[in-house]
């Protein structure tokens, strides 16, 4: 486990009571969520379909309001929010495009760019169409892509889909190193190793409501439902991180699912 951000971090992402619904006809999808985020951890948001997880980033990120309670972002002035469809960050005809597409909004220079590429393993795929890429590829290069922007708060909705092992521990380290740096992430996932490894806290939604959050090493090793099965990922970062560099370490063969 990484190790936890310290107890005296202050929230800077807070959710006090919020309701929400797409419509006045339909059931609370949130209803009396309350939810605090410490500034600089990696923070886990896991529960079943349905539960209310992309809708709390989405509230998170400004981009939905609460039909009642209320969010509070201190950091949305310097925010990234990956969707969990990567193609609606996508608006260029090439890889390399989509990567300088804010460089003058945001000042990075075209070094940033090439390290992205080679980084995330798109330095061959540069020419193409982003639409021309795999599933994971694309997850990869809308990662990349917001993290140009270098921003203070990560929203991540589900990461690591379509996700290979050794391009996941990629992943998660730029994950932790964000963190290290001293941002805050937000990240919702059915990848159960995933967020073992790589968070700091952990919240479990059902119904609506943030019904337990507790440090991650507590709250897998503690839960009945939401316990994550070693995987690839699992074991490769784990044995990275004994040798002093996680995920470096040649990836297993067998893989694992959550219960």
């Amino acid at each position: 486990m990484p190790p936890a951000a310290t107890r005296e971090a202050p929230p800077v992402l807070s959710f006090r009571d919020a309701h929400f619904r797409y419509a006045r006809e339909d059931g609370w999808v949130l209803r009396g969520l309350d939810l605090d985020v410490r500034a600089g951890d990696v923070h886990a948001v896991v529960g079943g379909n349905g539960c209310g997880k992309s809708t709390l980033l989405r509230l998170a990120a400004g981009v939905l309001k609460p039909e009642r309670g209320r969010v509070a972002n201190r950091l949305a002035a310097r925010q990234a929010l990956l969707p969990q469809n990567p193609k609606a960050l996508f608006v260029c005809d090439s890889v390399a495009d989509e990567l300088r597409e804010w460089q003058r909004g945001c000042g990075y220079g075209d070094d940033a760019v090439e390290a992205a590429l080679e980084r995330f393993s798109l330095a061959a795929h540069a020419a193409r169409h982003p639409y021309d890429l795999s599933g994971g590829q694309q997850q990869l290069l809308a990662f990349a892509k917001i993290l140009l922007t270098d921003p203070d708060l990560l929203l991540l909705d589900e990461p690591t889909k379509g996700l290979d092992t050794p391009t996941k521990c990629a992943l998660a380290g730029a994950v932790r190193a964000c963190a290290r740096r001293g941002a805050t992430v937000v990240l919702v996932t059915h990848d159960l190793a995933f967020a073992a490894r790589v968070a700091d806290r952990a919240t479990m939604l059902f119904d609506g409501e943030a019904a337990c959050t507790e440090p991650a090493g507590e709250f897998f090793a503690g839960n009945l439902f939401y316990r994550p099965v070693p995987d690839a990922f699992f074991r490769t970062w784990r044995d990275g991180a004994e040798a002093g560099s996680p995920g470096s370490s040649a990836p297993a063969s067998d893989g694992g699912t959550a219960r």
